[in-house]
């Protein structure tokens, strides 16, 4: 595995443990600015940390709602496109407090890295049945 793959990797691990920490603003320092999010049923520009931060409040406000306790990703994949951009894909399997599986939703990241540090620039994630 090659350095910036582990580097992804882990990146995207500390992200997973903030997501469970359910902070949105700690969650927005993970995005560039601007960056998308796109949806089966939506496509969203955010300018900068607190619009990122109101839509993952929203997010985590909706998951919080159907006892969400935290998530668990299959089937990570990383693809260096460039020095500086790289494509992640994975599943999230998301449970409830009780060990029941809520959902599962798939997503894939694209990531661009700055002067040192990986940061999302769009996310689009979809349900998976």
């Amino acid at each position: 595995m090659r350095p910036e793959e582990i580097t992804i990797r882990k990146l995207y691990a500390d992200y997973l443990s903030t997501f469970h920490r359910l902070d949105p603003g700690a969650v927005a320092m993970f995005y560039a600015q601007p960056c998308l999010f796109i949806t089966d049923r939506s496509t969203i520009l955010m300018q900068n940390n607190t619009e990122v931060a109101q839509l993952f409040e929203q997010i985590i406000a909706d998951l919080v709602s159907q006892d969400y306790d935290h998530s668990v990703v299959d089937n990570l994949q990383v693809e260096l496109l460039s020095e500086h951009l790289a494509d992640l894909k994975g599943l999230a399997i998301r449970y409830r407090k009780d060990g029941r599986e809520l959902e599962r939703a798939g997503a894939t990241y694209i990531l661009r890295k700055d002067a040192n540090d990986w940061k999302f620039v769009t996310v689009t994630t979809y349900p998976v049945v």
